[in-house]
């Protein structure tokens, strides 16, 4: 049942938050092309829906950090995907956490270790060039 509520809240944190919107921005940033997506906008949220989401995002990160290491470094680094939208602020800590959690995932499990952890650095390069641009405005 938990594990089940977690997918649940997993699937839906994906559904917020476009993960490869997130890639091709840091991709495109390391590349330095400065044009802007063409992908239609997404759409606002709700203070209630932020609320809701907010409150979801809370309870699932307290689950998530209750994993084996591997699981709870790609349950952290969702989260923060689904923070991004919602607490901004709170998205480089969660993902500190979720790097940090990789250290302890086992050494014959190398190749998802590492794409855990390009996909967590690319995205504090993506958040950290938001702030950036929101900085320049």
């Amino acid at each position: 049942m938990h594990a089940l509520r977690l997918l649940i809240v997993l699937m839906f944190l994906a559904i917020v938050s476009d993960a490869q919107q997130v890639n091709r921005e840091a991709r495109k940033a390391l590349a330095g092309d400065d044009t802007q997506s063409n992908t239609s906008p997404r759409k606002e949220l709700g203070t209630e829906e932020r609320q809701a989401a907010a409150s979801m995002l809370k309870v699932t990160e307290a689950e998530a950090r209750a994993l084996a290491p591997d699981l709870q470094s790609y349950a952290l680094a969702q989260i923060a995907r689904g923070y991004s939208r919602i607490k901004p602020s709170l998205v480089p800590s969660v993902l500190a956490d979720a790097f940090a959690a990789t250290s302890a995932i086992r050494r014959d499990d190398m190749l998802s270790k590492q794409a855990l952890q390009s996909d967590i650095l690319l995205q504090l390069l993506a958040e950290g060039l938001k702030e950036l641009q929101n900085r320049r405005s």
